[in-house]
């Protein structure tokens, strides 16, 4: 194996390690913003994505509850 082989490993493994810190971040303002907009949504959109989508509204409602964990 190369240096230039051993640096570029490096460096991918810390850009992975960044954009998972970046991510982390992130989450709270992120997930701040979805209750925002979901609070702003007329009540027939959210009956109508809760109807079409069972799964993904779910998911979407444990998100809001739980911040994301």
């Amino acid at each position: 194996m190369d240096l230039r082989d051993v640096m570029l490993e490096a460096q991918a493994e810390v850009q992975a390690v960044m954009r998972e810190v970046v991510a982390d971040l992130m989450e709270p303002q992120i997930l701040a913003q979805l209750r925002q907009m979901w609070a702003g949504l007329p009540d027939e959109l959210k009956e109508q994505f809760m109807t079409a989508k069972p799964d993904e509204y779910e998911g979407l409602m444990n998100m809001l509850e739980n911040g994301g964990k």
